[in-house]
């Protein structure tokens, strides 16, 4: 396990193997995410998330969560930041 969170840290970027933690699942991954950076700021997603990925962000707080809709073109990023 510890080889390939070195293999992955340096596929990704990351500084070093502590960066890089496995869940058993991406909803377990999510809630764990949601509960840490919850009260952070604002949390974009849109309809193309598999819907278990954004309850954890609407059960903690619901106002802080904009669903934005994608472009055929996949360019969400470039509308949300026009808006703000």
């Amino acid at each position: 396990m510890e080889q390939t969170r070195d293999l992955y840290a340096k596929f990704i970027g990351a500084d070093n193997r502590e960066e890089i933690a496995f869940t058993h699942s991406t909803s377990e991954g999510m809630n764990i995410i949601a509960h840490i950076l919850s009260d952070k700021g604002i949390v974009i997603s849109n309809e193309l998330v598999f819907p278990s990925s954004n309850l954890p962000w609407l059960n903690r707080n619901k106002d802080n969560i904009r669903f934005v809709k994608a472009t055929d073109d996949n360019k969400i990023l470039k509308r949300i930041l026009r808006r703000w």
